[in-house]
Protein backbone atom coordinates (compact mmCIF):
# COMPACT_ATOMS: atom_id res chain seq x y z
CA UNK A 1 0.00 0.00 0.00
CA UNK A 2 0.93 3.74 -0.75
CA UNK A 3 2.73 6.06 1.88
CA UNK A 4 1.33 9.67 2.60
CA UNK A 5 3.26 12.22 4.42
CA UNK A 6 0.46 14.96 5.95
CA UNK A 7 1.19 17.86 7.61
CA UNK A 8 -1.27 19.59 10.01
CA UNK A 9 -0.71 22.80 11.42
CA UNK A 10 -3.53 24.97 13.34
CA UNK A 11 -4.13 27.07 16.49
CA UNK A 12 -4.11 24.35 19.25
CA UNK A 13 -7.95 23.39 20.66
CA UNK A 14 -9.39 20.68 21.81
CA UNK A 15 -10.03 17.54 19.66
CA UNK A 16 -7.59 18.34 17.33
CA UNK A 17 -5.64 15.44 17.32
CA UNK A 18 -8.89 13.24 17.56
CA UNK A 19 -10.73 14.87 14.63
CA UNK A 20 -7.28 14.15 12.38
CA UNK A 21 -6.77 10.59 13.32
CA UNK A 22 -10.43 9.58 13.58
CA UNK A 23 -10.94 10.97 9.59
CA UNK A 24 -8.26 9.23 8.71
CA UNK A 25 -9.41 6.13 10.52
CA UNK A 26 -12.75 5.98 8.68
CA UNK A 27 -10.38 6.14 5.28
CA UNK A 28 -8.83 3.01 6.58
CA UNK A 29 -5.06 4.82 6.30
CA UNK A 30 -3.12 3.38 9.25
CA UNK A 31 -0.71 5.71 10.77
CA UNK A 32 2.89 4.19 10.05
CA UNK A 33 5.24 7.22 12.00
CA UNK A 34 4.18 10.57 13.86
CA UNK A 35 5.94 13.80 15.54
CA UNK A 36 3.47 16.79 17.28
CA UNK A 37 4.72 20.01 18.66
CA UNK A 38 2.68 23.29 20.23
CA UNK A 39 4.49 26.22 19.57
CA UNK A 40 3.11 29.50 21.20
CA UNK A 41 -0.22 28.07 20.92
CA UNK A 42 -0.05 26.40 17.60
CA UNK A 43 -0.42 22.90 16.75
CA UNK A 44 2.06 21.18 14.60
CA UNK A 45 1.51 17.46 13.22
CA UNK A 46 3.36 15.40 10.80
CA UNK A 47 2.43 11.65 10.03
CA UNK A 48 2.94 9.01 7.44
CA UNK A 49 0.32 7.04 6.67
CA UNK A 50 -0.36 3.77 5.08
CA UNK A 51 -3.52 2.72 2.74
CA UNK A 52 -5.09 3.07 -0.12
CA UNK A 53 -7.06 5.94 -0.11
CA UNK A 54 -5.25 9.05 -2.51
CA UNK A 55 -4.67 12.59 -2.08
CA UNK A 56 -7.76 14.17 -3.16
CA UNK A 57 -9.46 12.06 -0.84
CA UNK A 58 -7.27 12.28 2.81
CA UNK A 59 -7.56 16.65 1.37
CA UNK A 60 -11.30 16.21 1.17
CA UNK A 61 -11.59 14.33 4.72
CA UNK A 62 -9.75 16.93 6.53
CA UNK A 63 -11.26 19.91 5.53
CA UNK A 64 -14.31 19.31 7.39
CA UNK A 65 -11.68 20.07 10.33
CA UNK A 66 -10.55 23.48 8.78
CA UNK A 67 -14.26 24.22 8.66
CA UNK A 68 -14.96 23.29 12.11
CA UNK A 69 -12.16 25.29 13.56
CA UNK A 70 -13.08 28.42 12.20
CA UNK A 71 -16.13 28.58 13.34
Amino acid sequence: MPLLALTVLGHDRPGIIAGTTGALAELGLNIEDSTMTLLRGHFAMMLITNGSADDATVEEALAGLTERARR
